[in-house]
């Protein structure tokens, strides 16, 4: 880590990332509910186990459902994402999920891990100008990040943002640090850790996770 990137990420006060493509790899299932009223499931093990579960078309796992009276929606998470938000947490480092779309799934995972989930944002870059203000932060403060064009005008004001492998192009020649992984398989845990080393408390993470079962 160079030192430019090790100021910036030591001076973290909150974090906020985009939702679909950070935490999902830019892609969701959407389900129509049949008239009879049925799911897809797929029968899944677990030792001796034997239950279903939903799954996509693909027979993919999907960790998260949602639904209201006309669809089903499915999202899947990578775990050691959900590990990097709940240690911001512990931390009292805020950790914001926003997204333009509304999403149940997204809510429910966002609550699970302690997150704010602020949903349904048109204008990002507003809104998270007067959540730093109601907060006394600054953009300083400030880690973001983003994967796509939308995200382009709070990537170009955060004190630090960074982004998946798999950003577009005009995202990535923006971000101060492209991450090694793709979004929705371990980016957000890559920079969250990055962070935390600028920081020196990852050592202290690793030394209290490991000796708990």
């Amino acid at each position: 880590m160079d030192t430019a990137t090790k100021d910036a990420l030591s001076r973290i006060r909150i974090v906020v990332t985009d939702v679909d493509g950070i935490f999902t790899p830019d892609t969701m299932t959407f389900f129509v509910e049949p008239e009879e009223k049925t799911a897809p499931f797929g029968l899944e093990t677990a030792g001796t186990v034997i239950r279903l579960a939903p799954v996509d078309a693909d027979g993919n796992r999907i960790e998260y459902f949602a639904a209201n009276e006309s669809r089903i929606e499915g999202y899947s998470f990578y775990t050691p994402d959900g590990i990097a938000v709940r240690e911001c947490v512990r931390y009292d480092i805020p950790f914001v999920m926003i997204s333009g779309r509304r999403s149940p799934a997204v809510e429910l995972r966002a609550k699970d891990l302690g997150a704010l989930p602020m949903l349904g944002i048109k204008d990002k870059l507003k809104y998270i100008e007067i959540m730093l203000k109601e907060r006394g932060l600054a953009w300083d403060d400030l880690l973001f990040m983003g994967n796509d064009i939308p995200d382009l005008s709070v990537i170009r004001a955060a004190g630090f943002s960074a982004g998946p492998s798999d950003s577009t192009p005009e995202v990535k020649a923006e971000l101060d640090y492209v991450a090694k992984n793709p979004g929705g398989r371990g980016a957000v845990r890559e920079v969250v850790q990055m962070m935390f080393e600028a920081k020196g408390l990852w050592q202290e993470i690793v030394s209290r996770e490991s000796t708990l079962g």
